[in-house]
């Protein structure tokens, strides 16, 4: 699939990283005529306008600050991987996201339940201690990195990031409520997933998005590391979709070649439509919003 260029992540005041722009892009959805980002690097939400390139703003989830100094700051960001938009309360009218740490290390074991006023802007923030669920996930998996969540009924669905040591991606679910309280979790299902490879670097999960007809897209890049805290070479990139069953149906290579860390898709008449941000593994240079469709 070809990814079109959209607009470059710039904000309106400096990130963590001490620059005007979001870097480590690794979480995406659009609500409205808005666009919402999570950057693993960062202590907020970034906001963006969805049409034009105006922008986006900056809004703290978590207090404190980060060392701009990117090995000292790598090692105590939270590491926000996964963005998704929870169900809507009974009125319709509800909008929460819902921002989840990858929970490679204790640091990164946090979420963010962030409620959204009539606007679009952020309204309560209330935050999360996700350490017994990513205790229960370590207990299926050989290396937690969790990078994609969906929700399916009553459970999420969980994507647990593979890499070149672990090629297997797993797909863990959970009682939904049960992992917002905060309590003690059950694994209901642990699912693996293998990807192709690119130059003998196997594909992993870095996103996921649930499509209206219960099937599921992902993003994947081939990054060529043993674990979840380096990075590595980026040997490709690609969009995958799993049928109800998790079963992977198809999958489409990417290009330009770019780092895409989160997705929003969506169906129209004859397209997979989807919208991906890239991180840029460099604090100093923004990340992209992508835009790109795959004909069905």
């Amino acid at each position: 699939m070809e990814l079109k260029l959209r607009r470059h992540l710039t904000i309106d005041r400096p990130g963590a990283s001490g620059q005007r722009h979001l870097s480590a892009a690794s979480g995406l959805v659009a609500v409205g005529s808005k666009l919402y980002v999570v950057g693993d690097d960062e202590l907020g939400l970034a906001i963006f306008p969805i049409e034009g390139g105006a922008p986006g703003e900056m809004v703290r989830l978590l207090p404190g600050r980060l060392p701009r100094d990117p090995d000292l700051r790598k090692a105590v960001k939270p590491d926000f991987e996964v963005l998704l938009r929870l169900p809507d309360g009974e009125d319709g009218r509800r909008s929460v996201l819902l921002a989840i740490g990858s929970g490679s290390t204790d640091k990164r074991r946090r979420a963010a339940m962030i409620g959204l006023d009539p606007d679009g802007g952020v309204g309560a923030v209330r935050l999360l201690d996700m350490a017994l669920l990513f205790q229960a996930i370590a207990g299926a998996v050989d290396e937690v990195n969790v990078e994609g969540a969906v929700v399916r009924g009553s459970q999420l669905l969980l994507f647990n990031r593979g890499n070149t040591s672990r090629p297997d991606n797993t797909v863990l679910a959970v009682e939904l409520d049960r992992a917002l309280q905060g309590g003690v979790v059950d694994i209901l299902s642990a699912t693996s997933l293998r990807l192709p490879s690119v130059e003998e670097v196997p594909l992993c999960v870095t996103d996921a998005c649930a499509l209206a007809d219960g099937s599921i897209v992902l993003s994947a890049v081939a990054e060529d590391t043993a674990d979840a805290y380096r990075d590595g070479r980026l040997a490709g990139s690609a969009l995958c979709i799993l049928d109800e069953e998790l079963n992977l149906v198809r999958i489409d290579g990417l290009s330009p070649l770019a780092k895409i860390e989160g997705i929003h898709a969506w169906r129209s008449e004859r397209a997979i439509e989807v919208l991906a941000v890239s991180d840029a593994d460099d604090p100093t240079t923004a990340g992209c919003l992508f835009e790109g469709a795959i004909s069905v």
